[in-house]
């Protein structure tokens, strides 16, 4: 409910993928939503599932970490007061520490960027329509050469009983 949301907002910013306003104003929209719920969870206890670090906040933290960094400015972590102050919390640590490195909230919220050339999507030529035909022949070569391959010399059952 909040990775995919998410990195429909970030990946944009990343130049992974192509940004479509509409599409990311609903997957913030979405953050927005999962972050109300994690607010609300984190009222009752200092972690996701109580007084103690778990996986749960391990996931999370790490799944969140990209937005913390890029997109969710002052402004947008003011409604999370408690989502904030665990986020920041969990990054404290030494084992986070460890793993995601220092961090630095986000004080603007990045915009997004042409996708990289290396994600863009192939270009389609007149010449890709070509190929089907020329991949079919491979298929008959294999199939004859499947036909010719000699047969096993005896079934696996018999090997064992020739033993």
């Amino acid at each position: 409910e909040l990775e995919v949301p998410l990195m429909t907002w970030v990946y944009p910013v990343m130049g992974l993928m192509e940004d479509i306003p509409k599409v990311t104003a609903e997957a913030q929209a979405d953050v927005k939503k999962a972050l109300t719920a994690l607010e609300g969870q984190l009222k009752s206890s200092k972690y996701l599932v109580g007084d103690f670090v778990t996986l749960a906040d391990i996931a999370l933290v790490c799944a969140l970490r990209e937005g913390f960094v890029r997109v969710f400015d002052a402004a947008f972590r003011k409604a999370f007061p408690k989502v904030n102050a665990w986020f920041e919390g969990c990054v404290a640590m030494p084992q986070f520490n460890a793993v995601l490195g220092a961090l630095k909230l986000c004080a603007t919220a990045e915009k997004p960027q042409p996708v990289l050339k290396e994600f863009l999507p192939p270009v389609r030529s007149e010449k890709k329509k070509e190929e089907p035909a020329k991949k079919e022949a491979p298929k008959q070569e294999a199939s004859k050469v499947a036909a010719k391959a000699p047969a096993l010399a005896a079934p696996i059952g018999d090997v064992a009983g020739a033993i």
